[in-house]
């Protein structure tokens, strides 16, 4: 069956630290937020929820699952930014609407999930979550070299592949820069999770992204 690309956010499930524009695609981080205190007063801060959720599902594909997103950075390059830590993370998960936690203030909170953090180490957020909400796993693998605070640039493409074989294959500006496994299947329910933190001030989904085309493996060529 034939699934359409991710085209919007969840606005609904939207963390309170950020903003969705009219056309449903950019979600931008708040540059502080107020929350009232016991006696009804205001206090300001850093917002603290910043997780967004693909209101469709991952396209489906050839290749498999895709969705891409374009990142704004703060500053030119990490030296530069008013931010001494913090990136983009990346995310699929198994998780529908009706069973999305309420106030999500973590990534690590949504279950059911496979996380990318901002140094490319992977982590599974099991379905079954503790009653704080935080129950994740550090797995081994890891995405070499990823360093989303000070390697990327405003205006970096970001791309999630999952193949059939259980693969996700991890995309940067067009290029595959890691293969890690996850329990997934293109055949359930996917949906993208992103978290912006530090230099990550705003993600817009690519809807005009595609696959990236797997070449075959020697000796399956056409003749």
């Amino acid at each position: 069956m034939r699934i359409e690309p991710l085209r919007e956010w969840c606005e609904e499930k939207s963390g309170v630290g950020v903003q969705i524009d009219p056309t449903g695609k950019t979600g931008t981080r708040k540059t502080a937020i107020q929350r009232e205190r016991d006696d009804g007063s205001l206090a300001s801060g850093m917002p603290a929820a910043c997780v967004l959720y693909g209101k469709q599902q991952l396209g489906n594909f050839a290749e498999g699952r895709y969705a891409e997103v374009i990142l704004k950075q703060n500053g030119e390059r990490a030296t530069q930014s008013d931010y001494h830590a913090g990136g983009i993370l990346v995310g699929l998960t198994r998780c529908s609407k009706e069973d999305y936690p309420d106030d999500c203030r973590s990534i690590f909170h949504v279950p059911d999930s496979w996380v990318l953090d901002v140094y490319g180490d992977l982590w599974r957020i099991p379905k079954e979550t503790l009653v704080d909400g935080f129950a994740s796993e550090h797995t081994t693998s890891k995405v070499p070299d990823w360093d989303s605070y000070a390697l990327m640039k405003d205006g970096d493409r970001i791309g999630l592949l999952l193949r059939p074989d259980g693969t996700l294959k991890v995309y940067w500006n067009g290029r595959c820069v890691g293969d890690l496994p996850v329990e997934l299947a293109v055949t359930e329910r996917i949906h993208l999770i992103v978290e912006i933190l530090g230099r990550a001030e705003a993600v817009t989904i690519n809807t005009a992204a595609k696959a990236p085309e797997i070449p075959l493996p020697p000796g399956d060529e056409d003749d």
